[in-house]
Order: structure tokens, then sequence, then C-alpha cells
């Protein structure tokens, strides 16, 4: 079988401003930042957030304001860090077609006040 010429068309970078909640309760204050990615259907993002004032936040920490919508829930998962208090991995999935979910690396509440998360996920569109 022979190889046919392919273009790349469709390529993006950009910033993006997660909006970052908890999925129990209502954390207070944070700051966030992110960038992304695009090549063709595949998206790749990057975010880190500082939640300020945890409040009454509990449960995971759910992202939304995404650059582009996945094709559906749980379609990828990918990976963070909590980077300035503790130092603990976390699990990252999309939790529906535009938020993503994240959750301590044991599936307990991975943030508090003055955590800092860092992570990326790539998922499709």
């Amino acid at each position: 079988p022979g190889m046919t010429s392919q273009l790349l068309d469709d390529y993006e970078e950009g910033t993006w401003t997660p909006s970052v909640v908890a999925l129990t309760g209502a954390i207070t204050a944070f700051t966030s930042s992110g960038t992304y990615t695009k090549i063709g259907r595949q998206v790749t993002v990057n975010f880190d957030f500082t939640v300020t004032n945890n409040g009454t936040g509990a449960t995971a920490i759910g992202l939304s304001g995404l650059p582009f919508s996945a094709i559906g829930a749980y379609s990828a998962a990918g990976s963070a860090s909590e980077v300035a208090i503790v130092g603990f991995a976390c699990s990252v999935y999309m939790g529906g077609s535009n938020a993503i979910y994240i959750f301590k690396y044991d599936f307990t509440y991975p943030a508090g006040t003055n955590y800092r998360i860092a992570g990326t996920i790539t998922y499709p569109v």
C-alpha cells in the first residue's frame, strides 16, 4: 500500500482561563491560567490554578471553560500534581464534554487553601 500526502491545516495555540469549582461545597477564591494546542481533532490543555481560599470545597475539583468541547464524557484521562504544599499526584479525566474532574491519587479531595495544582489532558474533539 502506498502513502498519500497529508497536509496539516488545522493547528492552533492559545490560552484559556479555567473556572475552578468543588463538586461538593464551594471554593471561595482561586486564581487560574491555562494554555492549549489543537492539532486536527486532538486538543491538549495545560492548566495551573491555586485555591486561595478553599471555603467548604470537598469531593473533587471541576474545571470548566475549556477552549473546545470534547466528543463526550470520559473520553480522555490526564495527570496533575499539587506543587505548592504537599506535592502529591492527581488523576484527571473528562467529566463531560466541557469539564475536567480532578481527584487526588487516592480519589479524595485534592485541594485546600493555598494548594496549587498544575496538569494536562489530551482529548478528542
